[in-house]
């Protein structure tokens, strides 16, 4: 099954042994090597409270409803799991990263991802830019640094009905 990281942002978090809720997903670390999830950001339940994340080893089922996790300890401090604190700053969550090809071309910035839920693997980047969208699988993306993903100059796309498309009928 695959949804969208915009799904599931929001989604109950759910503790598989006292069926607790613990709270909802406020945002997703991704692994960027493999394009993996590598742990789930939990909201925080008062402004100055600390950050809590759930590593990936901890997610039982993930859905757009809900996130399943083995126990109510599974959340844990950020500060607690320091190779994961140093995935948040290499692989910024989320969305909003930039776009390019291996020459630098300006393709879009990933405004949405498609991700299976078994694998917790990116599958495809949803990019937009000025007037277009298009659909990139994850296969084309041969790096990612300092918030940009490089995909390749020869790269297969889903093209998107955007505005462009739209006012040039409308004429």
């Amino acid at each position: 099954m695959v949804t969208l990281f915009s799904k599931l942002i929001g989604s109950e978090v759910i503790s598989q042994s006292s069926s607790s809720k613990l709270g909802r997903i406020d945002n997703i670390v991704f692994d960027k090597e493999n394009f993996t999830i590598a742990a789930i950001i939990l909201n925080k339940k008062f402004f100055f409270s600390p950050t809590k994340i759930i590593a990936a080893s901890d997610l039982l089922a993930l859905s757009p409803d809900l996130i399943l996790i083995r126990s109510d300890d599974s959340p844990v401090y950020i500060k607690e799991l320091p190779k994961l604190k140093q995935s948040l700053k290499s692989f910024p969550v989320g969305t909003g990263q930039k776009v390019v090809s291996y020459s630098s071309k300006k393709i879009g910035t990933a405004y949405d991802l498609l991700i299976d839920l078994d694998s917790k693997q990116i599958k495809s980047l949803y990019i937009h830019n000025f007037l277009d969208e298009r659909i990139i699988p994850i296969s084309t993306v041969i790096g990612f640094q300092k918030g940009v993903f490089i995909i390749k100059d020869e790269f297969s796309e889903i093209k998107i009905p955007s505005l462009s498309a739209e006012l040039s009928d409308a004429k």
